[in-house]
């Protein structure tokens, strides 16, 4: 979405075509495989979409998006492959997207447009949070001694095993010059 504020490119994505030729978006992502196996398109980017699912609940999807020219020649491809009887649809489809990138966008669309990438950087922020929260709490473990069952620490291997330092040490770069039981 970004890209499209700041390129100003029309794009498509699997979901619309499969609404466009009115088939399951696995098969619709099935054959866009299919066809850049082939070579006959080139891959496009993958991207994930939340939408309301038909029993409320909000779901991901990830989804095959085509832009600019050769995004839009590979789309005729897949629809051409599909269904040719909607080649017509997805061709008005385009034409409409052009359109509307096209004609300049009012202040309030961009302000919508700017707080929906928010929107989505704050999610992805929240996530990455977590993320931190997660590794910090493992390290406050480990620090304290809380370690998961079957996990040892440095100092207990040299505890309870009566080896040096440096042969623990060598044991853990997996390069045991030294014997294992030192007698010190």
């Amino acid at each position: 979405m970004m890209n499209n504020l700041i390129t100003n490119k029309p794009s498509m994505s699997s979901l619309e075509i499969a609404e466009l030729v009115e088939k399951r978006h696995d098969n619709v992502k099935r054959t866009i495989v299919t066809l850049a196996s082939k070579d006959v398109i080139r891959s496009p980017q993958i991207e994930v979409l939340e939408r309301i699912n038909n029993l409320g609940f909000a779901v991901n999807d990830e989804v095959y998006k085509f832009s600019g020219e050769e995004g839009k020649r590979d789309s005729i491809i897949v629809v051409a492959q599909l269904s040719p009887e909607f080649t017509a649809r997805l061709v008005d489809r385009w034409k409409e997207l052009e359109e509307e990138r096209s004609r300049p966008k009012s202040q309030a669309e961009l302000i919508a447009e700017m707080a929906l990438l928010n929107v989505e950087q704050e999610r992805r922020l929240y996530q990455v949070e977590e993320q931190v929260e997660t590794v910090v709490e493992a390290v406050e473990n480990i620090k304290r001694g809380n370690m998961r069952a079957g996990y040892v620490g440095y100092r207990q291997v040299v505890a309870k095993s009566g080896m040096t330092d440096a042969s623990v040490e060598t044991l853990l770069t997996h390069t045991v010059s030294q014997p294992i039981h030192t007698n010190s």
